[in-house]
């Protein structure tokens, strides 16, 4: 995946983490939806993680 789409995916995936905080604080989701969508937010963000840091090894 290009590392610029890869970026803008993680900024998106940090913005959206952001916005089910304040839903959750505002009431408007309950805790199991808040924990659901959480949880593949950060399961994605550390899937990018990984995926860089194994392409930044190919390059050293």
């Amino acid at each position: 995946m290009d590392n610029r789409i890869q970026n803008e995916l993680k900024v998106l995936c940090i913005e959206t983490i952001k916005l089910l905080d304040f839903l959750k604080e505002e009431g408007k989701i309950n805790n199991k939806e808040y924990r659901e969508h959480l949880k593949e937010k950060k399961k994605f963000l550390e899937k990018l993680e990984k995926n860089k840091k194994s392409t930044e090894g190919l390059l050293l």
